[in-house]
C-alpha cells in the first residue's frame, strides 16, 4: 500500500512538473537541484548555457519526450549563466564540469555515489539516439526504450547476451519466438521478427565457436593444450565474433539511411538500428561494457 502511495505521489508530482515546464523535461537551479533529484530513482540532467536552442537543444527535448510516462525517471536540465548573477555556476563548480564542453549529460542513479558522464565531440553525438543509449548502457534498473524495441523483448536480449550457456540461450530464443507469435500489431511484429533472427545469427555464431573447441589440436605444439584451455579460448572469440557481428550489421545500416527512401523504410531501419543496440549494450570486452562514458 505504501509503494502505490509512493508512486501516485510521484506521478502527481511529475505531472505538475510538466505542465509548468512542458515537453517532459524540468528546469532545475542552485536551491531545487537536490530536492527534485531526491524524489526519482534515475535523473538525466543536461547541463548547458542558459536558453539554448539548436539541433543539441532539439534532441534533448525528444529524450525528454520518453520519460513522459515514467514515474522514477526525470529529465532536467540546468541553465547556466557566464554573465550577470552566474546563474547556477555552482553547480558546474560542484560537479567539474568546463563550460566550453556544454552541453553536458550527468546521469545521476539513487545509491550511486558519482553520476555517469557524458559528452560528445560532433554534432552527431548529441543525437536523441546517442542520448538514450548512453542511459540505456547503465544499469538504472528503469527501462528507457528506444524506437522500435520492446519491453519484454529487450529483457530477453540482455539476458541472452549475458548467458554463456547454448542451453540457455537456445531457451531463451524459444521464449522470444513464442513471444513472437503472440504479438499484435504489424509494427510490433517486424521488431519482434529482428530480435529473433538476431537471436538466431548469434546462436549461429555460438555453434561455429563451439565447433571449431572441439576440433583435433594442430600441429606445430599445439598438442599439449588442455580441451579448457581450447574452450575458454574460443569463448573469448564467440563473444568478439558476436560484438564483430553487431558492429558491423550497425555500419551496414547506418550506410543504408544515408541513402533516399521512404520515410517508412527509414523508419524501419532506425527501428533495426536500436534493436541491435538492445543487444550491443550488453556484449562485453576485457571485462567492460560495450558502452563506455564519455568523460
Amino acid at each position: 500500500m505504501m509503494n502505490r502511495c509512493l508512486l501516485a505521489v510521484g506521478v502527481v508530482f511529475i505531472s505538475i512538473l510538466q505542465l509548468v515546464f512542458g515537453k517532459g523535461q524540468v528546469s532545475l537551479d542552485s536551491h531545487n537541484f537536490d530536492k527534485i533529484l531526491s524524489k526519482f530513482h534515475t535523473t538525466l540532467v543536461k547541463f548547458d548555457a542558459a536558453f539554448p536552442f539548436g539541433p543539441k537543444h532539439e534532441a534533448f527535448l525528444v529524450v525528454a519526450e520518453t520519460s513522459k510516462h515514467k514515474p522514477d525517471f526525470l529529465v532536467a536540465e540546468v541553465g547556466v549563466k557566464d554573465y550577470g548573477d552566474r546563474d547556477n555556476e555552482d553547480l558546474v563548480k560542484r560537479f567539474k564540469l568546463d563550460s566550453k564542453q556544454f552541453p553536458v549529460y550527468l546521469l545521476f542513479v539513487q545509491g550511486n555515489e558519482k553520476p555517469y558522464s557524458y559528452h560528445g565531440s560532433s554534432d552527431e553525438d548529441y543525437s536523441a539516439d546517442k542520448i538514450i543509449s548512453f542511459v540505456r548502457s547503465k544499469d538504472t534498473g528503469i527501462w528507457i526504450g528506444a524506437p522500435g524495441c520492446l519491453q519484454d523483448f529487450d529483457r530477453l536480449a540482455k539476458q541472452f547476451i549475458q548467458s554463456a550457456c547454448p542451453h540457455q540461450r537456445k531457451g531463451l530464443l524459444k521464449s522470444s519466438e513464442d513471444l513472437w507469435d503472440n504479438v499484435q500489431t504489424q509494427s510490433a511484429r517486424r521488431s519482434a521478427e529482428v530480435y529473433v533472427k538476431t537471436m538466431r545469427k548469434l546462436l549461429e555464431l555460438g555453434g561455429a565457436a563451439a565447433r571449431s573447441a572441439t576440433m583435433p589440436p594442430g600441429h606445430g605444439g599445439n598438442e599439449e593444450k588442455s580441451t579448457n584451455e581450447n574452450v575458454k579460448t574460443d569463448s573469448n572469440k564467440d563473444k568478439g565474433s558476436e560484438s564483430e557481428y553487431l558492429s558491423r550489421e550497425k555500419s551496414r545500416i547506418t550506410g543504408l539511411l544515408r541513402e533516399k527512401m521512404s520515410d517508412q523504410k527509414k523508419e524501419d531501419l532506425k527501428a533495426r538500428l536500436n534493436i541491435l543496440d538492445s543487444f550491443a549494450l550488453y556484449v562485453r570486452k576485457d571485462g567492460e561494457n560495450s558502452v563506455r562514458d564519455e568523460l
